[in-house]
């Protein structure tokens, strides 16, 4: 049997500096950054009660995979 993840149900990076969270996640998981390509979306929404923004996009699988913007998200002491 595979130790190896299958698939990927969730991801959620939160984060009030990119560069310092993009850089812990390589450290620790050995992730690397890529620059998202152009490709086709559902129409961006905004969430009136938080100032959100999301739309959907799909994978070649066709699993659908939301992408969400915080607005002004509160920053953690």
């Amino acid at each position: 049997m595979s130790k190896e993840p299958r698939y990927i149900h969730h991801v959620n990076f939160p984060t009030t500096d990119p560069e310092r969270t993009k850089e812990w996640y390589a450290k620790v998981f050995g992730m690397r950054s890529i620059t998202p390509k152009s490709i086709r979306h559902t129409r961006p929404i905004q969430r009136p009660e938080n100032q959100s923004m999301f739309c959907y996009i799909h994978d070649p699988d066709h699993t659908m995979i939301e992408l969400v913007h915080h607005h002004k998200r509160p920053v953690s002491a």
